[in-house]
């Protein structure tokens, strides 16, 4: 399969998920646009979190190295 079936293949998986940024950015990248560094994590995590089928959230595992860029990291209660 070549990389543009695969991207092809992967628009397609993709077109019916929630509604997010990124799976707006991971659809720009498919489609062969440049994303900066902040926006392929996004674009990541949408890919690692299932593209939150179960809805945006934390992914809870700080052993990703991405997982302090993570949009929907739970916020730290200060005391």
């Amino acid at each position: 399969m070549t990389l543009e079936e695969e991207r092809k293949m992967l628009l397609e998986e993709i077109a019916d998920t929630p509604k997010s940024s990124g799976k707006t950015l991971m659809m720009k990248y498919l489609k062969g646009g440049k994303l900066s560094a902040s926006q392929s994590i996004k674009a990541q995590c949408f890919c690692c979190n299932g593209y939150y089928l179960d809805g945006l959230e934390d992914c809870e595992d700080p052993t990703c190295p991405l997982y302090p860029f993570m949009s929907y990291k739970k916020k730290k209660k200060v005391k």
